[in-house]
C-alpha cells in the first residue's frame, strides 16, 4: 500500500495541479513510514 502512495505523491507532483493535496500525501508517506520503521 506505501508503493501506491509513493506513486500517486509523485504523479500528483509531476502534474502539479494538487500541490496541497501532494504534501499532505508526502507527510502521511513519511508519517506511515516512520510509524513503521518505530
Amino acid at each position: 500500500m506505501g508503493w501506491k502512495v509513493a506513486i500517486n505523491t509523485s504523479y500528483a507532483m509531476k502534474s502539479g495541479r494538487n500541490r496541497g493535496w501532494s504534501l499532505v500525501t508526502v507527510l502521511a508517506f513519511y508519517y506511515l513510514i516512520g510509524h513503521k520503521l518505530t
